[in-house]
């Protein structure tokens, strides 16, 4: 993979980097603009959307790419066809479900005023759901360029339609916030499907099978990532119900700059989880360990410079972006950005158990990590508030990540001080060792 950083590796960490930054600019701008309470309330809005999500996915999106990396011809045609299918009805599933439950979460977050953005949450669902999918097709086929042009346009489009709501003076609520979002996916899903659209040759009809066989990994999949959306974003959920919106702002301020180090880990994972995928297909267990010790050690060297500035800088960095609004979150960011320290251990075992076809391994972990995660923020959360969500994420990700790391051991025999003499050739700018990616893209 990584090798070959200057042709794919250096396109998906532009494109993570982009879509990162598309995140990254309504995020930090509608922080700025927006009261903290009102931005409190996004957040809240915006993690529930990203449950519904995963929700609406059912880990369609991973098995259509391990499946679609596999085959080829009549077999590839049947797996967009069936996935595409599965994503649209569970789509319109998950946008009633979220109607209809609106008035209970208001009331159970005790925010009346949330009623109305959850019940907006389903145009956001439909138009992102229909965005990934051209985006998953062409992941599958290791077309991370045009992945990176589509994720250019939802950063583009954003910035152009923050500028126009902005100076129209109506970038002043949630909602407003909200429907720009969604315009934005829908300019990047127009692109998306020109991008896709010679890969897009569907059946003339479902199949079964394919139906039953994409539902069977996915729901292993969405299980993972479920718990994977517990254990990172349920601090936003529990500030809410045991403190305020308000607290939810502090806390996502510092978030938002720590995740920065994810956009590291998802470029790697874009290339790492197909490559893992076809790896498995030829029952090559020495090209997974390969895989997992080189992407987690170009993961660290990228990731751990970012989170020692995050922990030494925390002060300067929330004032470069909020000014002085957010600098009450400075201990929260410095607790926070430790978790890039340790991250990419995890995040790439993940690409391996879902390569080798064991995504009920990932779901179990991070489940797991999910489970201890609230226990935690059920203890530390009244005792300390808004520090204590940061304590116990950090806390309970260490915990899972050392059993990561030794099942990783186990499996596939896996290294430390292989990852660490992978970093010693990277730095070295060693090229002796073919990349475990030539082969596969």
């Amino acid at each position: 993979m990584i090798e070959n950083v200057p042709k794919k590796g250096i396109y998906a960490l532009s494109s993570r980097l982009t879509f990162a930054l598309f995140g990254f600019v309504y995020v930090l701008l509608s922080a700025r603009v927006l009261q903290k309470e009102e931005y409190g309330l996004l957040m809240i809005s915006l993690t529930i959307f990203w449950f519904a999500s995963l929700f609406s996915d059912i880990g369609i999106g991973n098995a259509l790419i391990k499946y679609a990396a596999e085959k080829e011809g009549e077999e590839f045609r049947k797996v967009i066809t069936n996935s595409f299918f599965l994503k649209i009805v569970m789509s319109l599933i998950t946008s009633s479900i979220i109607v209809i439950i609106s008035p209970f979460l208001a009331n159970l977050l005790r925010i009346p005023d949330l009623v109305s953005l959850l019940q907006f949450l389903p145009v956001l669902i439909i138009v992102s759901s229909i965005n990934n999918y051209f985006k998953q097709v062409l992941q599958s086929k290791y077309e991370v360029k045009k992945i990176f042009y589509i994720d250019s346009v939802s950063l583009i489009s954003i910035i152009l339609l923050i500028s126009c709501f902005y100076y129209a003076k109506i970038l002043d609520t949630a909602m407003n916030v909200l429907i720009v979002i969604s315009l934005s996916y829908g300019i990047a899903g127009f692109v998306g499907f020109y991008f896709s659209r010679d890969l897009l040759k569907f059946e003339n009809r479902l199949d079964k099978a394919w139906i039953s066989k994409l539902s069977h990994f996915g729901k292993y999949s969405v299980t993972a990532g479920f718990g994977s959306m517990l254990y990172m974003r349920i601090d936003t959920l529990m500030l809410s119900y045991f403190i305020s919106p308000t607290t939810v702002a502090i806390y996502n301020a510092a978030w938002v700059i720590s995740n920065i180090t994810n956009i590291i880990l998802s470029a790697v994972h874009m290339i790492a989880f197909p490559a893992a995928s076809k790896a498995n297909s030829l029952k090559d267990r020495k090209k997974l360990k390969e895989i997992y010790e080189r992407s987690v050690a170009y993961s660290l060297l990228l990731s751990i410079p970012l989170s020692l500035i995050f922990i030494i800088f925390a002060r300067e960095c929330l004032f470069i972006l909020y000014e002085t609004k957010y600098l009450d979150a400075v201990i929260v960011l410095q607790i926070l950005a430790l978790w890039g320290l340790i991250k990419p251990f995890g995040s790439m075992s993940g690409s391996i158990f879902n390569g080798i076809g064991r995504p009920d391994m990932d779901a179990k972990l991070t489940w797991s990590t999910a489970i201890i995660n609230i226990v935690l923020n059920i203890i530390f959360i009244p005792i300390y508030g808004v520090v204590g969500a940061a304590i116990a994420s950090v806390i309970a990700f260490t915990i899972i990540i050392l059993v990561d790391i030794y099942l990783m051991k186990k499996w596939i025999n896996a290294e430390v001080t292989g990852i660490l003499r992978e970093c010693c050739t990277i730095v070295r700018g060693h090229r002796g060792r073919n990349d475990y990616g030539k082969d596969n893209m």
